[in-house]
């Protein structure tokens, strides 16, 4: 019997390898990864930012996207003379490892859903990835929603949404400590998930299966 009966996956850095924040070094130059966070997206809260804004679905990503160039060419960072000048539509590349997993949990009846902190503007080029509607229970989208990770409750909506009483019995993987703490922060088991996602993969089956 396994041991959890639900578990919640981010999007972008988990499910896909691309949509992850470290992404932005290959982007932009000027400033640390870190640096390059807080200034792009925002600090770990869910605030005034324009990227917050953006994935609380209050303005759109053109709106966000023109204040935020804004503020990194005040600090002196410069997008990388290789890269498109605006967002484009990406190619969506799947972690298979974690895929594979899916397919497990749902295979022993743990019920699955995403928490993601996302824009409306890009549905459309993650949606065609993977079957989502098959593999997931249900889906949690800040823009759709209007909170974003790590506030505690769209974590507790994502629990209610699924049906899961006890947080003890689910599990959440984010590439973003910051959300893996908001996780924990309710009762929830959370895993990080680093740039090679298999020993997250490990840590989960050991969790769901023993």
């Amino acid at each position: 019997m396994a041991k959890i009966e639900a578990a919640f996956f981010d999007l972008g850095g988990v499910i896909t390898s691309s949509g992850s924040p470290r992404e932005l070094v290959n982007l932009y130059e000027g400033a640390d990864l870190e640096t390059l966070t807080l200034l792009f997206l925002g600090p770990d809260d869910d605030g005034a930012h324009p990227w917050h804004r953006a994935e609380r679905g209050e303005i759109t990503i053109v709106d966000a996207w023109t204040q935020i160039q804004s503020t990194l060419a005040d600090h002196g960072v410069t997008r990388r003379a290789d890269q498109p000048p605006a967002p484009t539509t990406r190619t969506w590349q799947l972690n298979d490892s974690v895929v594979e997993v899916l397919h497990e949990l749902r295979a022993h009846g743990i019920r699955t859903s995403i928490i993601t902190n996302n824009v409306a503007e890009f549905r459309p080029q993650w949606w065609g990835a993977l079957p989502f509607d098959e593999l997931f229970d249900d889906i949690v989208d800040s823009h759709e929603v209007g909170v974003r990770k790590p506030t505690a409750a769209i974590y507790e909506l994502a629990m209610r949404r699924i049906g899961l009483h006890d947080p003890m019995r689910g599990v959440f993987l984010d590439d973003a400590m910051r959300n893996v703490e908001g996780a924990r922060a309710v009762g929830m088991h959370a895993i990080w998930v680093d740039v090679d996602p298999q020993p997250a993969v490990d840590e989960l089956r050991r969790l769901a299966f023993g």
